[in-house]
This record gives structure tokens, sequence and C-alpha cells, in this order.
């Protein structure tokens, strides 16, 4: 099973965030939501990233209406078979910004 690293950037205060499944079957699909209802202390969310582990070797995140989406790449050691041919590099992290979560 794969295991998603989150990483919040919600200074000063810390978001309470869920993410469902919390874990998804090895080499198979999987739709993953990650939940922030709101901020800590009066402060908004302004920006979330994820982590991947090296083991995914794609991911496809959703635009969020006023937020802007930056996958990072990592080239992988050996492209692997997709449904559209050979995937050569991978998702190491996906970040949401720009946005403002109250």
């Amino acid at each position: 099973r794969q295991t998603l690293a989150l990483l919040l950037l919600a200074a000063p205060a810390v978001a309470h965030v869920t993410i469902q499944p919390a874990e998804a079957p090895a080499n198979a699909f999987a739709r993953i939501a990650i939940a922030v209802p709101h901020g800590c202390a009066g402060a908004a969310t302004s920006a979330i990233e994820v982590t991947l582990p090296e083991e995914v070797a794609a991911a496809r995140p959703m635009p969020k209406p006023g937020w802007e989406v930056v996958t990072e790449l990592r080239p992988l050691a050996r492209p692997v078979a997709g449904p559209h041919g050979l995937i050569r590099d991978a998702p190491a992290a996906i970040a949401w910004c720009g946005g403002r979560l109250a």
C-alpha cells in the first residue's frame, strides 16, 4: 500500500486535514480526496503541498478555482508503461497555492 505524505503550509497555524482513502493498493489507480475544512485561530490556509512516495509513477491533480497547481517532477530510473505510452518522469510533489481557505 502507498501512503501519501502531506505537508501543510498554513503559517502560523497547522490546518486540520483528512485524506480519503488514507491508503491505496499498490499498482492500482486510486482517487484521493484531500479535505481542509478551515485554518486555525483565524488564519487561512493559503497553500497545500502533497509529497508523493517514489513508488507513485503517475498522478493527476484536480484544479481548485482560484488556486495555482504546481507539479514537481522527478525522472524515473526506468520508464514504466502507462495508458498512453511510456512514463519517463513521475510526480515528486503537487502543490496548490494562491488561494485562501478561511
